[in-house]
């Protein structure tokens, strides 16, 4: 019985996001896409719109419906 709640105790925990796997968190992630804007290999429009959906998409957690 034990066992089993242990189980169940880390399926609850919350994964990270995939942004938060990489980076470390949305901070990290939206700095180093803003360096990359600041250096011209990103779009500073888009990039702004891409950390916006980000943000918002973690927010929801829209990434982990799947599962």
């Amino acid at each position: 019985m034990l066992a089993r709640v242990g189980r169940l105790e880390r399926t609850d925990t919350p994964v990270p996001s995939p942004f938060e796997r990489d980076y470390g968190s949305l901070e990290h992630m939206a700095a180093a896409w803003r360096a990359m804007m600041d250096a011209g290999t990103l779009d500073r429009l888009d990039g702004e719109h891409l950390i916006t959906i980000i943000v918002r998409w973690h927010t929801d957690r829209c990434w982990d419906l799947w599962r």
